[in-house]
């Protein structure tokens, strides 16, 4: 998929994970998952895509799923909820 023009490994691993289910990538150049891993496990841990890859690799098959789960943990802690009253 990536030899596609404009496709590259991140929109790769999304796809494959939404469209097929499969769930073992870790989009490991996402800047949101990359600031909330280093957010959880200290600003020292994680220099690069390496470094994501092999956090998430804990989570083997589940490692896409763990990416998403920390990406929404940042997005949430950053947003105040909003309550609509009707």
């Amino acid at each position: 998929m990536t030899s596609l023009p404009g496709i590259g490994r991140w929109t790769a691993e999304y796809a494959v994970g939404r469209g097929l289910g499969r769930y073992e990538g870790t989009l490991a150049n996402d800047n949101a998952l990359s600031e909330s891993l280093r957010e959880i496990f200290g600003q020292d841990a994680v220099n690069g895509p390496t470094d994501v890859r092999r956090l998430l690799g804990r989570f083997e098959q589940f490692s896409g799923y763990a990416a998403f789960y920390f990406i929404l943990a940042r997005v949430f802690a950053k947003t105040q909820p909003r309550l609509h009253h009707m």
